[in-house]
């Protein structure tokens, strides 16, 4: 009996997470990112970023680790939980740097496994003005 519930919860587990075909989860952190540029085309270190989800409002805390000069992440994986199962949510990122600014929106969807994120639409740079 011990050996048929392990062979289940291992079967079951290699599933993953969708309904109606294999689709296993990887362990990838997947994040949408863009990168932010002066009027030179120059890419913009230390810019201050904010992300709120626009259907709600609500303010999202995601994380900026230091990949390359001025590039940011407008969403990622650690907060898929905010984007519905049914339809893709589109998210506001503004950012700051000194007295100059910008605004962009990115339509954020999951992919066919509701493992992922992934962009359908968004800009891959941005102006600060």
């Amino acid at each position: 009996m011990f050996r048929v519930t392990c062979a289940l919860v291992l079967i079951l587990g290699m599933i993953g997470c969708g309904d109606d075909y294999f689709c296993p989860c990887t362990a990838q952190i997947v994040s949408i990112k863009f990168t932010v540029v002066d009027n030179a085309g120059l890419p913009v270190p230390d810019v201050s970023t904010q992300v709120a989800l626009a259907r709600t409002g609500e303010d999202l805390t995601i994380a900026q680790p230091y990949a390359s000069v001025g590039e940011y992440i407008a969403f990622d994986d650690a907060h898929i939980r905010h984007i519905s199962s049914f339809f893709a949510e589109s998210v506001r990122v503004t950012g700051t740097k000194d007295i100059r600014g910008f605004s962009a929106e990115f339509v954020i969807d999951r992919d066919e496994c509701n493992c992922h994120v992934h962009k359908v639409s968004g800009p891959e740079s941005v102006r600060l003005e």
